[in-house]
């Protein structure tokens, strides 16, 4: 029994004498004790305080102050006189004499050299080999206390005694006070002192030492509503009949529910997929275990990222008209992981799943609407498609991009008012919020620009071109598209300098042959009629050789997949290597096709996917190798316990130990027998799941030759669409050549016939230049500066005739 030590000090008021004690907690002095202190604790505790308002009344004269009344107060109390003889006169008796304030100061001075009392009795000092702490309080040490156990009594601590003090009288002059004698001295009631016989007796034996201070910590969990006294003492449990349980037949589980039991406790741990999958792949091929079999194997899918079996097993179980259990689930790890080559597969299935939103959830619905709502644009549903995208919550993150699909959709759906306004108020959003995502932002100023281009809001476009970022893909076609702008609304010297920006070294690499119609045309309608048939040269010098390059190799390699492995070649090779007589230029801007890179992304994916199918194969096989390990360690633990078993038998010092030695080969044999099911389990698992990879790479081989083919479709189809774009090109080359002679000619004879044109005076032909030029290219360019530049060339047309209309160059 522990015991918390305490010191009592007994200090007598008569003798002045001291004792201690070392009392244990819970010690029983008697009930007359513990009354007779508590009596007198509470008098002392009242007189105390009588004396000290007493004391506070006489303190104020013969008079008492006046009451003082508060409105709506009663009058303070005021305790009267004690009428007890030993109070009836003050302590201090003054004389009844005249006295000055001499006099008071005389006394103060007498009474600073002498004493009130004189020592009756000389006290002695206290033990020098007692122990006090630094407030001066004895102590005693621990090593002390642990001897008190083995004595017959406790000595006293010697504290030392104090001088006895009596009164003394003294008289001044005219100033006279006299101690009066108290009446009837009665001794305060107190505890009786404990003897030793008694302390030994309550200590009872061996006690411990207490500790140090130690700081209080609480711990307490918040609640969510105070609980009041009142309602605690009326607080009552509700009580329920127990009904009488019927007990039903024992029916033992099949071995594909034990499976199922299995599988579960396996995929509750979160990462033993490569373990359930094979067991669940088997558990989905029966009916009563179809649909709970198949989500869990869609969601390892998921979890090891195969994506296409994930696919097929989600979407199974939203097929299927017993899906309520599992295709909240279902849909959820569908949408928010689906990869971009599924869109339009899962816009097919989900449409077709009766009142599919209603089994959204928080998770699932942002990223849901937007896949539904992509997957419809794929399948030009365009009304369906922004009808979903609108859909899509602003807190997602699927909403900037969820926006801009809304406003295509629109817009191709007819509402192209409301495409403008939408995409517009995403523009402001996107600016204001300073959206880090550069490819989202360049894809909304430039579709922007090209809604109100097409919607004749020519003159708002061209800010919105200029602000497509230059480090994204969209920036040279924006820049092409912002000349036919600055065109339409006249601004011929920016358009001008624009296309020249793209004619510079920087972009030699980039297929543009747009952009020199764009600049000739520029140059007609200022009639720089040199400068528009030197574009059209260069135009011609490039382009016709590219043109005729690419008609021979698509006649001989006229075959997607020869397309795809010269584009492939390409990508392998130097960034400017031509590849089976095709210019780089071209090869590079087939392999930029949004298409093409879609289809190739997804090929790579599935790719990736292969041969993740082959590490949960060897990840199942190295498990399997260390639970065997572990399963042999433990064999060996229980045939050295079967030893000692065997031992115990024959000798009487081991038969102590049986008991011991037979619980621990008893665990050591549960322990192997769980091994051994678990490598009965995990084998099962991997035949079932070399059935289900056999099955699932079939089919990813099968979708990547698809999509292998879809991509060389598309670079086929963007070859085709770039030799087309270059015969028209050069095609109506010779329409801008034949307006360039023409209207040099008619220039030629305005000016002939005195007429002024709106440019500077020319040099005459008559002079010969002091230096040949042999280079079309003056000075240097700056990459800050690509894209801002304007010609410094002036109008040359006459003043009072343009030589061509604003109608012909449309």
């Amino acid at each position: 029994m522990k015991h918390v030590l305490r010191i009592l000090i007994l200090t007598s008021m008569v003798s002045g004498a001291s004792a201690f004690a070392v009392l244990p907690e819970g010690a029983n002095f008697g009930d007359r004790a513990t009354s007779a202190w508590t009596e007198v604790k509470k008098k002392v505790t009242q007189t105390v305080k009588d004396v000290k308002q007493w004391w506070e009344q006489w303190n104020g004269g013969d008079k008492q102050a006046p009451e003082k009344k508060v409105a709506g107060k009663p009058a303070p109390k005021v305790l009267p006189v004690p009428q007890d003889p030993q109070y009836a006169e003050p302590v201090m008796n003054p004389a009844d004499s005249d006295s000055t304030l001499q006099d008071v100061q005389q006394a103060k001075s007498s009474l600073k050299k002498s004493r009130s009392y004189e020592i009756s009795e000389k006290g002695r000092p206290a033990d020098p080999n007692l122990k006090v702490n630094t407030k001066g309080v004895p102590y005693v040490s621990q090593a002390e206390i642990k001897k008190f156990a083995n004595v017959k009594s406790i000595p006293l601590l010697d504290v030392g005694r104090e001088d006895r003090v009596s009164k003394a009288d003294f008289t001044l002059p005219k100033l006279n006070w006299a101690a009066q004698s108290p009446k009837d001295l009665k001794p305060l009631p107190s505890a009786e002192v404990l003897n030793a016989a008694d302390l030994k007796a309550a200590l009872g034996g061996k006690f411990m030492i207490a500790g140090g201070e130690r700081k209080l910590e609480a711990h307490f969990q918040p609640v969510g509503k105070v609980i009041t006294l009142a309602q605690m003492k009326d607080f009552s449990w509700p009580q329920t009949e127990v009904k009488e349980v019927a007990e039903k037949p024992y029916k033992p589980l099949s071995p594909e529910e034990i499976n199922m039991v299995a599988a579960l406790i396996l995929f509750s741990k979160g990462t033993h997929c490569h373990m359930v999958m094979g067991l669940m792949s088997e558990l989905a091929q029966k009916e009563q275990t179809k649909y709970e079999a198949l989500y869990h194997l869609g969601a390892c899918a998921d979890q090891l990222k195969m994506n296409e079996a994930a696919f097929k097993a989600f979407a199974e179980i939203l097929k299927s008209p017993k899906h309520e259990e599992y295709a909240s689930e279902a849909l959820e790890l569908l949408a928010v992981d689906l990869h971009k080559d599924a869109e339009k597969d899962f816009y097919q299935v989900v449409k077709k799943v009766n009142d599919w939103e209603s089994l959204l959830t928080d998770k699932s619905r942002g990223p849901a609407y937007y896949r539904m709502a992509k997957g419809a644009f794929k399948s030009k549903h365009f009304n369906r498609t922004w009808q979903f995208a609108t859909k899509v919550p602003e807190t997602s993150d699927y909403w900037p991009d969820a926006q801009l699909l809304a406003s295509i959709g629109y817009f191709n759906a007819g509402k192209k008012k409301t495409a403008i306004d939408k995409l517009s108020a995403l523009n402001d959003d996107l600016d204001k919020k300073g959206y880090a995502n550069n490819n989202i932002k360049a894809l909304v100023k430039a579709d922007l620009a090209r809604m109100k281009f097409l919607h004749g809001n020519v003159d708002q476009a061209i800010p919105l071109y200029l602000s497509v970022p230059k480090d994204h893909g969209l920036w040279v076609q924006a820049l092409i598209e912002q000349g036919w702008a600055q065109i339409h609304m006249d601004d011929y010297l920016g358009a001008v300098g624009n296309m020249y920006s793209l004619h510079s070294p920087y972009f030699k690499v980039v297929y543009q042959p747009e952009s020199f119609v764009v600049r000739t045309i520029g140059y007609l309608n200022i009639c720089q009629y040199g400068d528009a048939y030197k574009t059209l040269s260069q135009l011609e010098k490039e382009y016709r050789g590219w043109y005729g390059e690419l008609g021979g190799y698509l006649q001989s390699h006229g075959k997607p997949a020869d397309v795809y492995s010269t584009v492939k070649t390409y990508l392998q090779g130097k960034s400017t290597q031509d590849v089976q007589n095709v210019a780089y230029q071209i090869l590079r801007e087939a392999a930029r096709s949004r298409d093409f890179l879609n289809a190739q992304s997804a090929l790579n994916e599935k790719t990736d996917e292969l041969v993740r199918y082959e590490g949960v194969n060897k990840k199942i096989k190295e498990e399997k190798a260390s639970i065997r390990s572990h399963e042999r360690a433990a064999k060996k633990r229980f045939d050295v316990q079967r030893g000692n078993v065997v031992k115990a038998m024959k000798d009487k010092e081991l038969a102590k130990k049986m008991d011991e030695f037979k619980k621990l080969m008893k665990f050591e044999k549960e322990l192997v027998i769980g091994y051994r099911f678990q490598l009965a389990i995990l084998e099962q698992s991997r035949q079932g799941y070399l059935k289900f990879q056999d099955v699932s790479q079939k089919e990813v081989n099968q979708t990547k030759d698809d999509l292998k083919l879809q991509a060389s479709e598309d670079l086929l189809a963007r070859m085709k669409e770039m030799k087309d774009q270059m015969a028209r090109v050069l095609d109506n080359n010779e329409f801008l050549r034949y307006e360039v002679f023409a209207g040099s000619g008619e220039n030629i004879r305005y000016q002939v016939a005195g007429g002024k044109t709106s440019g500077e005076q020319r040099v005459p032909a008559s002079i010969k230049p002091a230096k040949s030029l042999n280079w079309s290219f003056d000075g240097e360019f700056w990459e800050d500066e690509i894209g801002n530049y304007r010609s410094s060339l002036r109008s040359n047309c006459p003043q009072d005739q343009a030589m061509l209309s604003k109608g012909d160059n449309q």
